[in-house]
């Protein structure tokens, strides 16, 4: 837990400072697990709290818009679908299928430095996500990984 919420870029320096990268999930099944895992109670927090568990520890995630002012509005939020939007390491992401909500990611939210804000529902998929901009989504607690699983 951090004393104020980090935004994507701050939470990429800090998993940088361990080797990894900030979380993106790269498949629906690689989204599940993690999901499994932020909600699990597996966690120990590193640097202050002691919140084990929680959806939002997927606040925030490794995606980014590739050019601002453009977005993949009311499209599924994957790689294929939105390729307006990118994984922080240009490999493969995967959010959702479907499209959920209406109007997101939205173009003013696909600024430069800009990331979204996820919500998740009980089973593990989207609930919702919002393009915010600068300084994007932020979160208290987030996932880091090593990027190692690529479809």
């Amino acid at each position: 837990m951090n004393q104020s919420p980090a935004t994507a870029a701050i939470a990429e320096a800090a998993c940088a400072d361990w080797g990894m990268q900030l979380f993106i999930p790269r498949s629906a099944a690689h989204l599940g697990v993690a999901y499994e895992v932020a909600t699990g109670d597996n966690l120990e927090p590193v640097g202050g709290g002691t919140v084990k568990s929680g959806a939002d520890y997927l606040q925030i995630l490794g995606i980014y818009p590739v050019t601002a002012g453009e977005s993949c509005v009311d499209a599924p939020l994957n790689g294929l679908d939105c390729p307006e939007w990118r994984a922080g390491d240009d490999q493969a992401w995967f959010v959702s299928d479907v499209a959920v909500g209406s109007g997101e990611p939205d173009e003013l939210g696909a600024c430069e430095g800009c990331s979204m804000l996820y919500q998740w529902n009980q089973d593990g998929s989207v609930k919702s996500y919002k393009a915010l901009p600068q300084p994007g989504g932020y979160s208290f607690r987030f996932l880091c990984d090593t990027g190692d699983k690529l479809p």
